[in-house]
C-alpha cells in the first residue's frame, strides 16, 4: 500500500463519524413521552366543552417537534369525544420576595408547533376544545347575531325579548345537545403529531364527575351571558367605557373610579345566576381607608332602604385579602375608625396579636373562630412579616335577575342603576359626575 492510498483511506474515514451521525438522525425516531396532571380543569362555555390540563412532555434520543396534541375522553359508557388543542401557557419563572411569596410568571402561547429537546422537561397548561362544537353552533349564532343587529339598526332591541326569539331558542337548545358531560367515570389518553416520525409514550389518567359536578358545569354558558350583559350595562353608563374592566377573571365587571375612597365599583352576579349585586367597598386598602374616614361619611339617607350596609374589616399581603373579621355595630365602628385613622397602618408580624386585640377590646371586631383558624393558616404559620389593616365599609343593592330584565326590557335598568350608584357615592358627599354618563 503506498504511502497516497494510505492517505486516501484516512481521509475517508474521517467521514465516518459525519456519516454515521447522518444515519443516526435519519434512523432514530424521537421517543416522546407525556406526562399529564391527574387533576383537569373541566367545563362548558360559550365556545363548547373544554378540557385543560397541566402536561411535562420529554424526548428521548432525538428532539421533536409536535404540531398538533389531541386528548380523547372515553366515558365508561364507551362513549368518546375528540378535544384538540386551542392554547398553551408555559411557566417562564418564579419570583420569590423577600417574605418567601412566590409569584409565578407564564407565557401565551399560539398552538401551531413547538420544539422538544433532548435532556429538557417542558411544562405546558394546555387547554383543549371540541371541534364540533363550533361546527354545529356557528350557523345558529351567526342567525342569532344578525336578529341582534338587525334590533339594534330598527332601535327597538331588548334583552329579554330576544331571549323569546326562535334564533336564541335554537341557541339554547345547540347548547343543551351539545353539553356531553354527565356523571361517571372518564379515561382520557394523548395523541400528536409532528412532520418527522416519532414514537409516544403517555401516561393515561382518569378523573369522575358526579351530579354536583355536572350540575355546576351546565350553568356556565347561562352565567357567561348574564356576565356580558353586565359589561354592557356599566359601559352604557360609565363616563369612559376603557373604564369598565372584568374582576375575577371575568366572573364578575367592576367600573374603575377616580376616587381616593373607592376605587372600584362592582356589579358581580351570584353563583346560582338568579341576582346581581351593586357593590361598593369603601376603604378598601390602608389608602383607600385613610381618605374614606377623613370624607364626611353620612350613612343616614341608607336608612329603610333596600340597601344593605355594613363593616368589611380586613387584613391582606400586598395585594391579596387574607382574613376578614366581623362587627356588630356600624356607627360605632365608623365613629371609631374617624377617630383613630392615624393607626390605619401596616402592622409588623410582632405587633398584629396585640394589634387586634386592641379592636377587640374596643368592640370595633370580634374573632370568631373560624377567623382566628384563617389567620393561622394564612399568617401565623407562614413567613409573611407584615399585613396590611383594611378598615372598610360595604354597601350592597341586590337586583333579583326577573325584576332586573323587566328593567332591561323597557330601558330604564341603567338610569335606575346610575341613580343606586350616585345614591352610593352621596356616603362620601359625592355624586358620581366624574365617571358617570349624565342622562
Amino acid at each position: 500500500m503506498t504511502p497516497a492510498e494510505i492517505a486516501a483511506y484516512i481521509g475517508a474515514a474521517a467521514w465516518l463519524p459525519i456519516i454515521i451521525s447522518w444515519l443516526y438522525k435519519i434512523i432514530v425516531t424521537p421517543h416522546v413521552t407525556i406526562i399529564p396532571d391527574e387533576n383537569p380543569e373541566i367545563g362548558f362555555t360559550t365556545l363548547g366543552p373544554i378540557v385543560n390540563v397541566r402536561i411535562a412532555i420529554t424526548s428521548v434520543r432525538k428532539p421533536a417537534v409536535l404540531d398538533s396534541i389531541d386528548l380523547t375522553l372515553t366515558h365508561q359508557d364507551g362513549e368518546s369525544r375528540l378535544f384538540h388543542w386551542s392554547g398553551m401557557n408555559e411557566q417562564v419563572s418564579q419570583i420569590v420576595d423577600a417574605a418567601g411569596n412566590r409569584q409565578t410568571v407564564e407565557k401565551e402561547t399560539n398552538p401551531i408547533a413547538f420544539l422538544i429537546g433532548v435532556e429538557s422537561v417542558l411544562i405546558k397548561f394546555v387547554r383543549f376544545q371540541d371541534r364540533s362544537f363550533n361546527r354545529d353552533m356557528l350557523p345558529m349564532l351567526d342567525a342569532l347575531a344578525e336578529k341582534v343587529h338587525f334590533g339594534l339598526r330598527q332601535q327597538n332591541y331588548s334583552h329579554v325579548a330576544m331571549k323569546t326569539t326562535n334564533e336564541f331558542d335554537n341557541v339554547k337548545r345547540g347548547w343543551a345537545r351539545n353539553f356531553q358531560w354527565k356523571t361517571g367515570t372518564y379515561a382520557a389518553s394523548f395523541s400528536v403529531s409532528s412532520p418527522s416520525r416519532l414514537k409516544l409514550t403517555q401516561i393515561k389518567f382518569q378523573f369522575q364527575l358526579n351530579d354536583t359536578d355536572t350540575a355546576a358545569i351546565s350553568s356556565v354558558p347561562q352565567k357567561e351571558l348574564v356576565n356580558k350583559r353586565i359589561e354592557n350595562l356599566l359601559k352604557s353608563i360609565s363616563l369612559d367605557e376603557t373604564k369598565v374592566k372584568p374582576y375575577r377573571r371575568g366572573l364578575s365587571y367592576y367600573i374603575q373610579t377616580t376616587y381616593p375612597a373607592i376605587e372600584r365599583i362592582c356589579l358581580p352576579s351570584n353563583e346560582e345566576g338568579n341576582e346581581i349585586t351593586l357593590v361598593l367597598c369603601f376603604g378598601d386598602s390602608p389608602r383607600q381607608a385613610k381618605a374614606f374616614y377623613n370624607s364626611k361619611i353620612n350613612i343616614g339617607h341608607l336608612d329603610k332602604t333596600e340597601w344593605e350596609k355594613w363593616p368589611n374589616f380586613h387584613v391582606s399581603f400586598m395585594d391579596s385579602n387574607l382574613v376578614r373579621f366581623e362587627s356588630e355595630d356600624s356607627e360605632h365602628y365608623l365613629q371609631f375608625w374617624k377617630e383613630n385613622i392615624e393607626n390605619i397602618r401596616q402592622q409588623k408580624r410582632g405587633d398584629v396579636k396585640k394589634y387586634l386585640q386592641w379592636l377587640i377590646d374596643a368592640k370595633v371586631i370580634t374573632m370568631t373562630k373560624d377567623a382566628k383558624q384563617q389567620l393561622r393558616e394564612k399568617f401565623y404559620n407562614t413567613e409573611r412579616q407584615t399585613l396590611n389593616i383594611c378598615p372598610g365599609f360595604e354597601l350592597n343593592y341586590t337586583f333579583n335577575i326577573s325584576k332586573a330584565e323587566e328593567l332591561d326590557k323597557s330601558g330604564k335598568l341603567k338610569f335606575i342603576l346610575a341613580e343606586k350608584i350616585k345614591e352610593g357615592l352621596k356616603v362620601v358627599g359625592l355624586d358620581g359626575r366624574e365617571i358617570l354618563k349624565s342622562f
